[in-house]
């Protein structure tokens, strides 16, 4: 029975991610129709963008697209931009578990990001320094960095960065098995998301607690949100999340 619903289910499935590609590749297509256009400072912030749009699901290709944000920065003397091309290789080279690697780079931004003042800088740094810590199992120094960049959220306006950083600190919750504080913190992360209008913060908000749910077996709760945060994704990106079937098959089977 469980299998009969999950038929139509992988049938819209299908269908969003068949429009979502193409929604993308236009997205994508825009920004470097754009790349063609514009130079200096901005190249160096479309380049950085362009990386970031593909760091989640091709770090090699968005490690290109840094290395030519870095030289640019470099060229130009533009600090902050060449900042957040080390912090995003940091990030790609996460995914690519290259974790030592990314470690240096995000060490080396947060020194730089201190001296020049970048308080966005320093909140990233720390961000993936947690995560970083988180993999390795180090908890007590994820925290360490997670609270710091809490800290250093609280006076900007823009919530989502709040949020972002409640986000982390609910994942590492879960590596510890804390599903209350999971909750917590991940339920604090939405609140925070939906109030900035930050959708890619509603999303992780969102299959974060569906993750928690499915891990708790809760299982018409976790599907309910798995479903909503597969939606908000497709809005963003304009393609189904590549892991939305995993989660969809845990679920089920």
């Amino acid at each position: 029975m469980m299998k009969f619903f999950l038929m139509p289910i992988l049938l819209s499935a299908f269908t969003l991610a068949v429009s979502g590609q193409k929604r993308f590749k236009s997205q994508i297509d825009s920004l470097l129709n754009r790349l063609n256009q514009v130079e200096g400072i901005a190249k160096v912030d479309d380049l950085n963008e362009v990386s970031q749009l593909y760091a989640e699901d091709n770090p090699k290709k968005a490690l290109s697209y840094i290395s030519q944000a870095n030289n640019l920065a470099n060229k130009l003397h533009y600090g902050r931009g060449g900042i957040l091309s080390m912090l995003n290789k940091s990030y790609s080279l996460i995914r690519l578990n290259e974790l030592e690697k990314a470690f240096n780079y995000a060490k080396k931004a947060l020194i730089w990001s201190k001296k020049s003042n970048y308080l966005a800088g320093q909140i990233i740094a720390h961000k993936n320094l947690s995560f970083y810590y988180r993999l390795n199992s180090n908890y007590s120094e994820a925290f360490n960095h997670s609270f710091l960049a809490l800290k250093l959220s609280k006076p900007l306006k823009d919530k989502s960065v709040e949020s972002g950083v409640l986000s982390e600190i609910g994942e590492i919750y879960y590596r510890q098995a804390n599903y209350s504080k999971v909750l917590e913190y991940n339920l604090k992360a939405l609140a925070f998301a939906e109030s900035s209008g930050n959708k890619s913060k509603i999303f992780s908000s969102i299959r974060n607690i569906g993750s928690l749910y499915n891990e708790m077996e809760d299982l018409d709760k976790a599907l309910s949100y798995y479903l909503s945060s597969a939606k908000v994704y497709q809005q963003i990106y304009g393609r189904i999340h590549p892991g939305f079937l995993l989660n969809i098959g845990q679920i089920y089977f």
